[in-house]
């Protein structure tokens, strides 16, 4: 199923999206190392040496659609991240008015 040099899509519990990774090894009993990633994962893609089921991580061979998928979340994440951290001082009313504009529903200032 898995083989060195796959990309794989890891969904983690606590995770939205899930990350892209790419295995590293895969040892004759079929554990899996990925590249980024510190657990190991079995033949059939669940993580190894967690207790509770709730909490394994798991990985998926990377489809195209996955990929986007990834892609898309990452750029809504990092658009939801850059929301939280304007800061008022460094705002100046044409741009405040451009994001309302982008933001806001109802578009008035």
């Amino acid at each position: 199923m898995f083989q060195v040099g796959d990309k794989v899509a890891v969904y983690y519990h606590n995770y939205d999206n899930p990350v892209i990774d790419e295995i590293a090894r895969i040892t004759p009993t079929g554990r899996i190392r990925l590249k980024k990633a510190s657990v190991q994962y079995n033949k059939r893609g669940y993580e190894m040496g967690c207790r509770d089921s709730f909490y394994r991580s798991h990985i998926v061979p990377l489809t195209p659609e996955l990929e986007q998928k990834v892609i898309q979340g990452e750029a809504i994440e990092r658009a939801a991240y850059l929301c939280r951290t304007i800061m008022k001082k460094d705002l100046d009313y044409e741009t405040a008015k451009k994001l309302i504009e982008l933001l806001d529903k109802k578009g008035e200032v």
